[in-house]
């Protein structure tokens, strides 16, 4: 190992613990600055107190399973929503005139500013939390699946049509495998919201 990451490493480690204790002090101070203010801010050690006993408790497996839970479900529903209007607007002109315009007014609004209209909307906590997850993940999925099915190559439309192909069979010979790989791009995007 040469000393050239070591010393990379040394210093990026030596600003972290730098930040820590300034962190520690400003709140063992309670430090207030005007704009901002430690006063109610527990510090590093105190953080680190409740993580460990938070890990120790029985609660955590019940905790991390409805979160895992709430984002499947989530993102299950985008992607099964997302694909289905996908193939919609990219086969349909007419369809995709009248889908696209809403769609595409909704799509710059992030996931965090629906929060506050999803409490108001869903009766209940779970719901809403499974909309925020489906608003994050629907759009690039819908946008890909489009894009996906837009630029399938004509020449194999029309050799399947010339072949006899029918709507299903061209959906499912043609259509989806042309635009499988923007599809699976769509569902592994990672978008920060």
């Amino acid at each position: 190992m040469s000393t050239r990451p070591l010393g990379r490493w040394m210093r990026r480690a030596g600003s972290l613990a730098i930040c820590l204790i300034a962190w520690q002090m400003a709140s063992a101070l309670r430090l207030d600055l005007g704009v901002v203010t430690f006063q109610n801010v527990p510090g590093p050690v105190d953080v680190a107190a409740a993580a460990l006993e938070f890990l120790r408790s029985p609660r955590l497996y019940d905790h991390v399973s409805s979160s895992i839970r709430r984002v499947l479900a989530g993102y299950v529903i985008a992607a099964i929503a997302g694909v289905v209007l996908g193939l919609v607007i990219g086969r349909s002109r007419w369809l995709g005139d009248i889908l696209e315009t809403p769609l595409e007014l909704l799509r710059p609004i992030p996931a965090v500013a629906w929060i506050p209209l999803a409490v108001l909307m869903f009766p209940s906590s779970e719901a809403s939390m499974i909309f925020i997850t489906f608003t994050g993940a629907l759009f690039p999925i819908l946008i890909n699946t489009v894009h996906g099915v837009e630029n399938v190559d004509p020449r194999l439309v029309a050799s399947a049509l010339s072949l006899g192909s029918t709507r299903t069979a061209m959906l499912f010979e043609v259509i989806i495998p042309g635009a499988a790989p923007n599809i699976v791009t769509g569902l592994v995007i990672d978008r920060d919201r």
